[in-house]
């Protein structure tokens, strides 16, 4: 497992002003937990009441999609698209509880959250705009168009974004250790604050290690 030391942000134009935040977490498969569960859906009870224009973190990358020329009503952040299921009455997926618990994160602050697979990841990593012509196969086996796209990439390629992220890194029961990214765009980046509430949850909820977690802009 190679060590991740830092993610470069590299390529947005001035407009787009990316603030992410990143955690390193061992963190093996678990059986479910009540408590894992019980605050799930207390936050999915929330953020259903709240409009997604109105959340500004969603609003900061609806922004950024923008002034990237791509049209967030057709490519939806990811946090977006979980307020708005919430919102037409329908349940949020249960897919691995570490993917449960980035949902979870999402809704409590607004941020798209990516879960990937620490071993598939091949550093160093980037956060750049999409190239034309650059795409990969997304969970759920939909292929995304990731030209004008803020993503997420490794030696190998992209691998994640704030809409959908790939099948080559997604967690699987065999995973051992995450990376956990909030996305954030100015001019309401990832801070401080919710990066303590992502190793806070990552802890108390899943039994994670910290190995380490830093702010990137």
């Amino acid at each position: 497992m190679e060590m991740i030391g830092r993610i470069e942000i590299v390529d947005f134009p001035a407009t787009v002003r990316p603030g992410i935040g990143w955690i390193v977490a061992d963190a093996d498969r678990r059986s479910p937990t009540a408590a894992l569960y019980a605050t799930l859906a207390a936050a999915a009870e929330a953020a259903g009441a709240r409009e997604p224009a109105g959340i500004p973190a969603i609003a900061a990358t609806r922004g950024a999609y923008r002034a990237l020329g791509k049209d967030p009503a057709r490519y939806r952040p990811s946090a977006e698209a979980l307020v708005r299921r919430l919102r037409k009455g329908e349940p949020l997926p249960e897919r691995d509880p570490r993917v449960d618990l980035g949902t979870l994160v999402s809704l409590e602050t607004g941020f798209s959250i990516g879960v990937y697979d620490r071993e598939t990841l091949r550093p160093a990593i980037l956060a750049r705009p999409g190239r034309a012509g650059e795409r990969y196969l997304g969970i759920g086996g939909i292929a995304l168009n990731l030209e004008g796209l803020p993503l997420l990439a490794d030696c190998e390629g992209p691998f994640g974004s704030p809409t959908r992220d790939s099948v080559r890194t997604a967690v699987r029961p065999e995973t051992r250790g995450v990376l956990f990214v909030l996305y954030g765009f100015a001019p309401h980046p990832v801070d401080e604050a919710s990066l303590e509430l992502a190793k806070s949850r990552l802890e108390t909820l899943l039994g994670a290690r910290i190995v380490a977690a830093h702010l990137a802009r």
